[in-house]
């Protein structure tokens, strides 16, 4: 018997209970869980800095709020009608939620990772009378691989030089990176079952597993790294009966670490599929070839890492990966309220799998696709628990994409699990999960489409008490200096940048203080900035030409005020 048709036929046949009857509703237990889960989503204070993965419910306008509460409501019945659309149907659906995510849904405030340093980039490479940077110096400058640079800050430059605004073009490249990405999802859940029903539920929950808002109009590397990882994760687990499997799986892996270097861990679970415990159709000679492949993958990534992108990202990321475990004080890691904030957030299907799954959850322990999950979750945990709170990083709720292919992975470990559920229990599973999934998704999609709401929440997370490193709150001031200076309002932009320099010495915002001050017409305040910033001693020799320009400028301004008569604040 074929793998499909053998898979085909455990799912019709539902598994029963010790007493008989058929798997039914989850324990009363695990409902209990989830609708405490639903009531916090609803009902926690949007001032809480600690809370931000859940309370960005109560930060919506009401019309939004009244409409994603309505959207929850109505979930539970299109799982259990079973709903089956015609093909077009579903596509349609599909691109009307990419075109929802991407254009009235985007991020407004670009808080979330470094979305500013991004949008900044995108500007002075379309601004007719700046200095553009090649396409060598954007990799290292910001970081990236070469595919991410591609797309998603030479396709926004290209799309901006033809006409349209930079914001629309980066809406318009999220729009495609979504579109990519449900018809992976699609692809995996069809590979996870083979129910019409199953799949069309199945392909739901995967979708608002949690990384949504990579594709809100999201100036990162999120979207695009998603979209290649959840082709290769439904590349992977097909089986390997052939040449053409073996090869797929390769060149997703290609695509996947040029779109991000955290590609590399992933050929951990690829090569375990090579060797480890084989799926059902597997064929030795294949699963040779495929390890040959990762092997060939692995040698020619060195070499790309070491020769063609010297520096860029991965030995600094391992330095700082290092450094963070040995800091004075003990490893620095990210809180756990924030690391299950996380989970949370970006894989609400493990928790709820776990939970709704019941005793049914340990087959899936049982058969060769989770440990393939574990394999690339397990390399993937610093992300989760280092990487946020590493000197670079921007704290957990700034810097969540870093966690977005963990999640992933785990997203589809939870598939297999849920896969695995006969079809009455999966749709009672997924109709008590659909409402929680829905809420957590959209929300917190839709409180960083709402630049007001964003910029609350930002500022209540700086003001609380003891929640962020100085790194981190440093990071956070700079960010909302920048934000004040684009609109003007340079004496809000000056404080914000002292605030950065007391939570963390850094000459360079001080500096900066200093010319927001003096743009404020300040320039006693400018003075004072000057004087703290030499308080050590003369300025370093790559910042004494800025000093002196600023010198200057305070003189001037101050001549400028004593010859109209004004009084400097």
């Amino acid at each position: 018997m074929s793998h499909a048709s053998e898979r085909g036929r455990r799912r019709a046949v539902p598994p029963e209970r010790a007493g008989g009857q058929p798997a039914g509703w989850p324990p009363w237990w695990a409902l209990i869980v989830v609708a405490a889960w639903a009531a916090l989503l609803l009902l926690a204070p949007p001032g809480s800095a600690r809370l931000w993965g859940f309370n960005a419910f109560r930060s919506l306008s009401v019309p939004a709020a009244l409409t994603l509460l309505a959207l929850a409501a109505a979930s539970p019945r299109f799982v259990m009608r079973a709903w089956r659309a015609p093909r077009a149907a579903s596509v349609a659906l599909a691109l009307a939620l990419a075109l929802l995510l991407a254009f009235p849904l985007r991020e407004r405030l670009h808080v979330l990772g470094d979305t500013q340093l991004r949008i900044r980039t995108v500007a002075y490479q379309v601004d007719p009378s700046g200095r553009k940077i090649g396409f060598s110096g954007l990799v290292s400058q910001l970081h990236t691989q070469p595919l991410d640079s591609l797309v998603n800050v030479y396709g926004v430059c290209f799309l901006a030089a033809h006409g349209l605004k930079p914001e629309k073009a980066g809406s318009l490249v999220s729009f495609l990176l979504a579109a990519l990405y449900i018809a992976g999802v699609a692809r995996l859940a069809r590979v996870l079952t083979r129910g019409v029903e199953d799949r069309a539920i199945l392909c739901t929950a995967l979708v608002l597993g949690g990384t949504l808002q990579a594709f809100a109009g999201y100036a990162e590397s999120a979207g695009l790294m998603l979209v290649a990882a959840v082709w290769w994760w439904a590349a992977l687990l097909v089986p390997v009966d052939g040449r053409a499997p073996a090869l797929r799986v390769a060149g997703a892996w290609i695509v996947l670490f040029m779109s991000h270097r955290l590609g590399l861990v992933m050929l951990l679970p690829q090569a375990w599929r090579a060797i480890g415990t084989p799926l059902e159709g597997d064929r030795p000679e294949a699963r040779r070839l495929l390890l040959a492949l990762t092997a060939a993958e692995l040698v020619l990534a060195a070499m790309w890492l070491q020769y063609a992108t010297p520096g860029v990202g991965l030995a600094r990321d391992l330095r700082e990966f290092l450094g963070s475990l040995r800091s004075d004080g003990g490893p620095r890691l990210t809180p756990a309220s924030d690391a299950l904030t996380l989970v949370a957030l970006l894989s609400p299907l493990v928790p709820l799998a776990a939970l709704l799954a019941g005793r049914e959850a340990r087959a899936a322990a049982r058969g060769p696709e989770l440990p393939l999950m574990l394999a690339a979750a397990v390399p993937l945990l610093p992300t989760l628990f280092v990487f946020p709170v590493a000197p670079s990083g921007l704290g957990a709720q700034r810097d969540w994409d870093l966690a977005a292919l963990l999640a992933l992975s785990l997203t589809a470990g939870a598939g297999v699990v849920l896969a695995r559920l006969p079809a009455p229990r999966l749709r009672s599973a997924l109709a008590v999960a659909m409402p929680v999934l829905v809420l957590q998704a959209g929300s917190w999609v839709a409180v960083n489409a709402d630049e007001r709401a964003a910029a609350a929440r930002i500022e209540a997370m700086v003001a609380a008490p003891g929640y962020l490193r100085a790194e981190q709150r440093s990071h956070a001031h700079v960010f909302l200096a920048y934000r004040a200076a684009e609109q003007d309002r340079m004496a809000v932009a000056a404080q914000n940048f002292e605030d950065a320099f007391a939570a963390l010495p850094n000459l360079r915002n001080e500096l900066l203080a200093a010319e927001a001050w003096t743009r404020a017409g300040d320039p006693a305040a400018a003075r004072r900035a000057l004087a703290l910033a030499r308080r050590g001693g003369p300025l370093p020799p790559q910042f004494a030409p800025a000093g002196a320009l600023l010198d200057s400028a305070v003189l001037r301004l101050e001549e400028q005020q004593r010859a109209g008569g004004m009084m400097p604040r």
